[in-house]
């Protein structure tokens, strides 16, 4: 008796574990799909997207490009023209904006229309700006150039104080500069210099988009008064001489590795001669190599 009724349990599961597997076999399968496909409405929209972002990209790089050697030329138009370019693609744009209050004050503008033209900005900065919660000394920067543009030197003040605490944290060389910039046409004369050799010493004065950053120092608008201190060219001298030191250095280093290459591939091409072997020259020696690295500079 016990034995027939285990044969049934078992005879039982094995019944069900077969009705099991025959139900995951006879289910019908899920339809394959692939990817949606795009209606004409949502490709033309993904394309307009797309054309718009190229051209954002292709005007912020024809800018970037253009200014330096458009500061350095004076050319004001170009450059009010570039950074209106950029603005019309995207107007909050922070330093296409001072790019084109800059140009404004040089004279590309009424004094009214550069007045108008900096208090939007501080307003887009105050309202809208994310950054404005943890400010960075650029959107400090930014809210300096546009306060003072605007005629509120108190806030101008303010804001390049912050500025100059984050910058004391962050060694930007850029930064100083424009700090220099704006305590020059604040006529603070040592200020500026003060600034500028903060700058110089942070990097300042390298090649940007292919020009010299002296030259575009030395036409900026922003820094008449600092080009009228002979210290101003002090500077630029000592930093010359060091850039010049640097670039010697370097080149010494690249010569003494082509040296250690040199040397290496003799090496390979001729190893010398072991115990029992033939390797060499046919006297017995090896194959004469370099002898002295070259020189540097």
């Amino acid at each position: 008796m016990g034995r027939s009724t285990g044969m049934v349990f078992f005879v039982a599961f094995v019944l069900a574990a077969v009705a099991f597997v025959l139900t995951l076999l006879l289910a019908p399968m899920p339809p394959q799909t692939g990817p949606r496909q795009l209606s004409p409405a949502e490709r033309a929209q993904l394309d307009a997207e797309r054309g718009q972002r190229q051209q954002y990209i292709s005007a912020q790089n024809a800018h970037y490009q253009n200014r330096t050697g458009q500061l350095i030329a004076g050319d004001w138009a170009g450059l009010a023209e570039s950074a209106r370019a950029m603005l019309e693609l995207n107007p909050d744009h922070l330093w296409a904006n001072l790019d084109l209050m800059h140009a404004m004050a040089a004279g590309e503008g009424t004094p009214e229309q550069l007045r108008r033209h900096a208090e939007g900005l501080r307003e887009f900065i105050a309202t809208s700006s994310p950054e404005r919660r943890e400010p960075g000394w650029q959107v400090y920067a930014a809210t300096g150039w546009a306060a003072w543009f605007s005629g509120d030197e108190a806030e101008a003040r303010d804001a390049w104080a912050g500025a100059a605490e984050n910058l004391r944290r962050d060694r930007s060389g850029n930064g100083w500069y424009n700090r220099a910039g704006y305590l020059s046409l604040s006529s603070d004369a040592d200020g500026a210099i003060e600034a500028w050799e903060e700058a110089v010493s942070l990097g300042y004065g390298q090649q940007e988009n292919g020009h010299d950053q002296f030259a575009y120092a030395r036409a900026d608008y922003d820094n008449r008064l600092l080009r009228e201190d002979p210290r101003f060219e002090s500077i630029i001298a000592r930093a010359d001489e060091l850039i010049a030191a640097r670039q010697a250095s370097d080149a010494t280093a690249r010569s003494r590795r082509a040296w250690d290459r040199l040397q290496a591939a003799h090496v390979l091409a001729h190893p010398p001669m072991t115990a029992g072997g033939s390797h060499g020259s046919e006297d017995g020696g090896t194959e004469p190599g370099p002898t002295d690295p070259p020189a540097g500079p």
